[in-house]
């Protein structure tokens, strides 16, 4: 009841301040919803909904709202730490999430799996001196090349895959911890255990290929641990560029010239 364009500035007044990236329609829901599922959490927000209601009527009578200060023991649903939920709570939640979010996108898998073992194919193809049947003195250049092109082409798709899942995630997880809901290390092991098994296997699947269509004289295990071991550490970096950037495009213009730094310094 009262001017839409009023309402952010009366609750502020009030002591409940809109977070940032929260849509101010879920921001008062949240106010006036009680949570059922804990006792102790249910009459905090029960006396919250209690002083909303009574200043609101004080405020219809002309009494200055200025005056009001929420009750102590929770200024807001949205700004208080979630503390009687275990770390393996909200570990576990954040996990099922991460991998949730990576099965159910099964085109993508698809895709991603198919290109690996294309690229293998098509660098095969390029480095021509690498295929069976050709002399090792030969193909040397062309040995060097394939594994640096390879490693290239693997960090360079870790990193962008991270950069952009960081940026997208950004606003979600930040209005999330505003709500004190988890850490940042929760999240970011979380995230780290629910993607990184997965950079891992298509970088396998790439120089299992590879391995398949050329005669590198290399084992099998150390070709794989090699090629995941700089997947890894390429997705490391997205997960850094893209913890301090605000979204996709920032993290992705701040992120590719230090992946093209590396590149140019023998790093990667």
């Amino acid at each position: 009841m009262g001017d839409r364009t009023e309402a952010v500035s009366y609750f502020a007044e009030l002591g409940y301040e809109c977070p940032p990236a929260t849509t101010t329609a879920e921001f008062f829901i949240d106010l006036v919803t009680i949570d059922t599922e804990d006792e102790s959490i249910a009459l905090e927000d029960i006396s919250r909904i209690d002083y909303l209601a009574a200043a609101f009527q004080k405020h219809q009578k002309g009494v200055n709202r200025k005056k009001f200060t929420p009750p102590r023991s929770r200024r807001s649903k949205l700004m208080t730490f979630q503390s009687h939920r275990p770390f393996y709570s909200r570990f576990g939640v954040l996990l099922l999430r991460s991998l949730r979010q990576n099965l159910r996108n099964v085109k993508v898998n698809i895709i991603r799996a198919a290109a690996s073992i294309g690229l293998a194919g098509l660098f095969s193809e390029l480095f021509s001196g690498v295929k069976k049947g050709n002399s090792l003195a030969k193909s040397v250049a062309d040995r060097t090349a394939l594994l640096s092109y390879g490693v290239i082409n693997m960090c360079m798709l870790a990193v962008m895959k991270t950069l952009n899942l960081f940026g997208k995630e950004k606003a979600v997880v930040a209005r999330e911890q505003m709500r004190r809901q988890y850490s940042s290390f929760d999240y970011l092991l979380s995230k780290a255990i629910g993607e990184l098994p997965l950079d891992v296997l298509y970088s396998t699947v790439f120089a299992a290929a590879m391995k398949h269509f050329t005669c590198i004289r290399i084992p099998l295990s150390l070709l794989c641990g090699t090629f995941s071991l700089m997947t890894v550490a390429a997705s490391t970096i997205g997960f850094a560029v893209g913890s301090v950037t605000s979204g996709v495009e920032e993290a992705m213009t701040a992120g590719m010239p230090i992946m093209v730094i590396l590149m140019a310094v023998g790093y990667v």
